[in-house]
């Protein structure tokens, strides 16, 4: 990831589970046990790796990138209204990932943090459920934004931790079992035994170098999939930095395990707010407005619409029925809102006939 792209965040943007790591923290003592040993425990794991689609990874950074920077408009009056905790900056980033960006502009439009909310719920639709798509994307490479309870996947300082040596690799797990994490359980995202697997993560990395040594000029932090190869850095930093930096990395989706690459000795926190997933087909939902009327004995023609569709629905097709053989269609004509069917009916006796509407739309729009 090209650090251009990235939001800086000094001494943090997120402040996100338990706070991004601060140097007034204690550091914890180094330990016996090193990080490394987490990748050797996990036995009978030989992951395929797969790629994110480096386009779809891209589109889903410039838009966390503009989220973010949204989100952080509002720190200053949140704090002024006494929002304390993290909970409205959780919720409006999860609203901002789940509408398209020209819907972004409505919502810098507010002037506080509660019409912010306000604008952004409305947009995304209150009853659409996380990770379902404002719009239609492509079927197999764009990547589904899904919010989850933000929690702490490594703290270098905590427990049998200790702090990465020059150019140290180091293998993790995004949702758990690493150095000085809480008890993150991002169900169902890090079960690794369904179909929503995370391709990329979202994530504030904070790296704390108070008391470290032995740094060389352009000192950098990357964080690649698995089994993959180091990229660009996600960060830079030197001699005594507390930095943050909240971003996306891609991670490898087969076992959701990732490498962090430090040039130079350092402390490393990940606090994990949110998971990238393939996009999921998504079955329409789709109702049926009927006409019914009766045609009489010996009528040669008979004319039958359905209603419209309901706004918010499309006209996608339609039917055409009797319960009577005499009465047969001999047209059926779609009107771009509804449906025309035509009948004759030859016979001596009346026929009950409908015609019907197939009425779709994306579930969760309005």
């Amino acid at each position: 990831m090209n650090t251009s792209q990235i939001i800086r965040f000094a001494a943090c943007l997120l402040i996100l589970a338990s706070g991004t790591a601060m140097a007034a923290e204690a550091q914890a003592g180094p330990g016996a046990a090193q990080d490394g040993a987490l990748a050797a425990a996990r036995t009978g794991i030989n992951p395929t790796r797969t790629e994110v689609d480096p386009k779809a990874l891209d589109r889903a950074q410039q838009k966390f990138a503009l989220a973010l920077k949204l989100t952080h408009r509002f720190d200053v009056q949140a704090k002024a209204d006494g929002l304390g905790n993290d909970h409205w900056r959780n919720e409006l980033l999860a609203n901002l990932m789940r509408i398209d960006e020209g819907d972004f502009a409505a919502v810098a439009s507010a002037t506080a943090v509660n019409d912010a909310l306000g604008t952004s719920t409305r947009i995304a639709g209150v009853a659409k459920p996380p990770g379902t798509a404002n719009t239609l994307g492509d079927a197999t490479q764009d990547l589904t934004y899904i919010p989850i309870n933000p929690c702490r996947i490594l703290d270098t300082r905590k427990g049998s931790g200790t702090s990465f040596s020059a150019g140290q690799t180091r293998t993790y797990f995004f949702s758990s079992g690493n150095t000085g994490a809480d008890n993150c359980n991002p169900t169902p995202y890090g079960a690794y035994n369904g179909t929503q697997r995370p391709k990329a993560i979202a994530a504030n990395v904070t790296v704390d170098e108070t008391g470290m040594s032995g740094f060389a000029v352009g000192s950098f932090l990357a964080i690649y999939p698995q089994g993959g190869t180091a990229g660009t850095s996600f960060m830079n930093f030197g001699p005594g930095d507390v930095l943050a930096n909240a971003g996306v990395f891609s991670i490898n989706e087969t076992n959701g395990q990732f490498n962090v690459l430090a040039s130079a000795p350092a402390q490393v926190i990940i606090d994990v707010f949110g998971v990238f997933v393939p996009p999921a087909p998504t079955e329409l939902e789709c109702i049926y407005a009927t006409t019914n009327a009766t045609v009489a004995a010996n009528s040669n023609y008979y004319s039958l619409f359905s209603p419209n569709c309901p706004v918010g629905y499309a006209h996608t097709g339609g039917s055409c029925t009797s319960d009577y053989s005499l009465a047969y269609v001999y047209n059926n004509n779609q009107t771009g809102t509804a449906s025309e069917c035509s009948f004759h009916n030859y016979g001596g006796s009346s026929a009950d006939i409908s015609s019907s509407a197939t009425c779709c739309r994306v579930p969760g729009r309005n």
